[in-house]
């Protein structure tokens, strides 16, 4: 996969379908301020992986959809980032990975607490 830039993962990696997002919940779930994300937005368009059109729901809203490059983007960001704790856990044993799932859980519950 080409570099990619992590804002760029960070609109790929939400929840697209054929209907498009609109950009106030673009920022939202992305956790960017609406202005990060227009001029994010704004790239991505220019880059031809982002569309601003018509809701197919609601013709007075704009929706943002991805295109065809954007699709194509997007399902080779998530491949990749599906291979990431499989490489991670390489040398890793049962037991051990048994003992860290044990010790998180500790701590999780400690910071409940609080």
């Amino acid at each position: 996969t080409s570099k990619v830039p992590v804002a760029h993962f960070h609109i790929l990696r939400l929840p697209w379908t054929s209907d498009g997002i609109a950009q106030t919940e673009i920022s939202k779930l992305a956790f960017m301020t609406p202005s990060v994300a227009s001029q994010l937005i704004q790239k991505m368009t220019r880059e031809g992986l982002l569309v601003r059109d018509v809701s197919p729901n609601d013709t007075r809203k704009k929706q943002v959809f991805l295109t065809k490059n954007g699709w194509q983007l997007r399902e080779d960001i998530i491949e990749g980032a599906l291979k990431i704790p499989l490489l991670a856990a390489q040398s890793i044993n049962n037991d051990e990975i048994s003992t860290m799932l044990s010790v998180l859980n500790k701590m999780r519950k400690n910071l409940e607490k609080y």
